[in-house]
């Protein structure tokens, strides 16, 4: 396992093969961590959860549940990676949306004086 400066670990954190841990992380002491893991920068791993083999966190993350192996998960709380891109995506269509609403609302003000 790799990890970095600056990664807090708690004692007897066991970590699986080739784990790679970025800066500015910390993993409670009860945690398991299995093999082929990759931890984003800037990310928390909760006490007595499992990290499954060949999961990926995404940096800033909190992880306060366990994480099926295979998974890759970001934000807080750590949630599957495509819904919170879906969500930012999201985000970034509000302003339009909302004019599209202020339209259809004066529209229908307009309908239902005549």
């Amino acid at each position: 396992s790799r990890m970095v400066r600056q990664v807090q670990g708690g004692p007897n954190t066991p970590f699986g093969a080739l784990c790679a841990i970025s800066g500015c992380s910390g993993i409670a002491g009860s945690a398991v961590i299995g093999s082929y893991v990759t931890i984003g920068g800037f990310s928390g791993v909760g006490g007595h959860i499992e990290i499954g083999d060949n999961v990926t966190i995404g940096g800033r993350s909190g992880v306060h549940t366990s994480i099926p192996a295979g998974s890759t998960v970001s934000d807080f709380p750590a949630t599957d990676h495509s819904r919170v891109r879906r969500y930012l995506m999201s985000k970034f269509r509000l302003p339009e949306a909302l004019k599209r609403l202020r339209q259809v609302e004066k529209r229908l003000d307009q309908l239902e004086r005549k």
